[in-house]
Order: structure tokens, then sequence, then C-alpha cells
């Protein structure tokens, strides 16, 4: 993984960011804000939220966009949402996880400030080896235990995170009276994702396994990317990062 850093700049091929809707942050320590639900295969999905504070709308949720987490952590009716239709799916109440078909494609999105944010089917669903060696698959969205976190319905790491450009302004969590907010644009690209995945599941799969995965001279796209930029708005200072 490499840390690219540069001062006080937006990548120049995501300026579009610069007019996305900005996210006001809803708490004093953590990056979390409102999220107006998700899409599944066309289906809406919202509310039923743990909390209700300041501006809270009544089908919003609060949503931690954390780069610091691998995975994700959301509401059980949200994963059931997600995966619960999927043939042959089954459910692991002590992981908190789904255990699925590593062929399984979701048609997923979350949705922030009136904009949908589609997520590539490679996230989710995961893989790793199981005792035999072989490659058992599961959701990318884990199931959080009833009050497992204290002050968010979601915590979206990498699983999210991989699928947008991300801007975190700290507006007053460093100094000031400006509202820290995030702005998101969306890195994915809904009309090839659907038919990369089959490429990427086999490289994935082949990776876990050993086994050499030819694609016929096709090369997969990469999915280890993940942008965001961190500005420092009070100290007129801006950081970008991009992990690769």
């Amino acid at each position: 993984m490499v840390l690219a850093c540069s001062a006080g700049e937006i990548n120049s091929t995501l300026s579009g960011i610069s007019s996305a809707p900005k996210l006001t942050v809803v708490s004093n320590d953590s990056w979390t804000v409102f999220m107006d639900g998700i899409i599944v295969n066309g289906q809406n999905f919202t509310g039923y939220s743990q909390y209700n504070v300041t501006n809270q709308g009544p089908t919003q949720t609060l949503a931690l966009l954390d780069t610091g987490t691998n995975l994700a952590r959301i509401p059980s009716l949200y994963a059931n949402a997600i995966y619960s239709a999927v043939p042959g799916a089954q459910f692991d109440p002590s992981l908190g996880v789904y255990n699925l078909p590593c062929d399984t494609r979701i048609d997923l999105s979350f949705v922030f400030g009136g904009l949908a944010y589609p997520v590539h089917p490679i996230d989710t669903v995961q893989a790793l080896p199981d005792s035999k060696g072989k490659v058992n698959c599961f959701s990318g969205f884990w199931v959080s235990s009833q009050g497992e976190y204290l002050s968010e319905d979601f915590v979206l790491g990498d699983s999210f995170l991989r699928n947008v450009y991300t801007l975190y302004d700290f507006g007053s969590f460093i100094s000031g009276t400006t509202a820290p907010f995030i702005q998101l644009l969306s890195t994915t690209n809904v009309s090839t994702a659907d038919s990369e995945f089959q490429t990427l599941s086999a490289q994935r799969n082949a990776s876990i396994t050993g086994k050499a995965h030819s694609n016929g001279g096709r090369t997969g796209a990469r999915r280890s990317t993940m942008f965001w930029t961190v500005v420092l708005s009070a100290m007129g200072l801006g950081l970008v990062m991009v992990l690769n």
C-alpha cells in the first residue's frame, strides 16, 4: 500500500467533488453524518435509527465514515435487506455475517444528501480461505450488535469508502465556528462494474487458493484504491492522501 500526500489541492481528475453536497458532521468527535438510506436491487430501505439528534429527519440514520475500518458494520434490518434474499445465503449469528456463494452479485447503493453512491459488487462480498484452503465468501457489510456503537447506526469502512472520493473538512474540529463536513464523489462506474465482477472475483479466489487465473488477456480493474482529501480549513491548509 502506497501513501501519497500533497498540500492544498484536490485531485484534478476528481474536481467534481467541490460541487457535491456538504454533509454536516453531527458528532463532536467523529466523522458521523446523516444517511438517507440504501437501495438494494432497485428497492429503497430507510429509517429505524436508534438515535434522534438535532435536525435528523424521520427516515435518516447516523453513519460514521471511518477510514480505519476494513469492512463495515450495519444494522441487522439493513443487512437482511441486502443479503437475506440471496439464494444459498446463510446467516452466522456468532460472527454477524452472511455466508454467501462466491458468485453473488448485488446492486447496492448508499444515499447521502439525496444522491446515490453505488458500491461495486466485488465489495459487497468478501473472501477468505477456510481451514481446508478453499474459498469462503461472506458479506462485506457485517451486522452490528444492538447497542454495539454508542453514537451511530452505521460504521462504513473500506467496503463503502473504496467506491467514493471523500473530502473531510475539519472546520471547528481544529478551530473557529464552521461546522466540519464531508463531501463524496462516486468513483464506481455502474456501467462496467457488473461485467468486471466475474474477472475480479476469479482473480481474488485464485489468490486465495494459489491457482493462477487466466482472463483471456483482459486486465481486471483494481479495487484496492481509495482516495480522500482532508481539508484543515481553519488553518488554510489542505492534505490530499491517496492509498493504493
